[in-house]
């Protein structure tokens, strides 16, 4: 019975033994991670010219991320995750809410903030409109059918009711594509100058 009693006292000092290992080794990395951009930060500055704009950018958010990391240590010292204890040593793999008193890992954060599908709630308002038709444009076909119709781009444009550079852009490579109103615009115009247009795409 003693054998067994000391093996397990043996076995339980083991355990925290590597317990108090491990967390050893997080905060030995975290503080050599920790000098080590210090380090960074400092022969950077050196040669920082405080008249360039991107030195002046590099500098705020060196600053800024100094200060997530000093929230950081006041709020999960370890590295931690409280909800699934894992080790997360980069800044950037945490998430701190808005009154810097509680920092989650990412991946909790996600599934803390998820609502559950039976507290959801419906809304009903405007958020996007009826889907909009395109169609691809032969811009070949079109410059043809106003050369037929003896019609200068000018002239076009305005009958049509836009600009002469519209009309332009319309007969160059800058339009792939045009909308239901602008394609009816187009057919219309054609017909104002005697071109009815039978549609036979290949």
């Amino acid at each position: 019975m003693q054998d067994r009693g000391g093996t397990i006292r043996c076995h339980k000092e083991i355990n925290i033994i590597k317990t108090r290992s491990e967390f050893k080794e997080a905060e030995e990395a975290m503080n050599a991670l920790r000098a080590a951009e210090e380090y960074e930060v400092r022969e950077t500055l050196k040669k920082c010219t405080w008249a360039d704009p991107g030195d002046i950018a590099f500098y705020r958010n060196d600053k800024s991320q100094r200060n997530r990391r000093k929230i950081l240590d006041g709020l999960v010292k370890d590295r931690r995750c409280p909800v699934c204890g894992q080790l997360k040593i980069k800044a950037k793999s945490w998430v701190v809410n808005r009154f810097a008193t509680m920092a989650l890992c990412r991946s909790c954060y996600v599934r803390v903030r998820e609502v559950p599908p039976d507290q959801r709630e419906t809304v009903s308002v405007s958020l996007y409109a009826a889907p909009i038709e395109r169609f691809e444009l032969n811009i070949e076909e079109l410059t043809k059918l106003r050369t037929r119709a003896n019609v200068s781009q000018e002239e076009f444009a305005r009958v049509a009711g836009w600009s002469r550079s519209r009309q332009r852009d319309l007969e160059s490579e800058r339009v792939q594509s045009i909308g239901k109103e602008t394609l009816e615009s187009v057919l219309d115009t054609l017909a104002h100058f005697g071109l009815i247009v039978s549609n036979n795409p290949d």
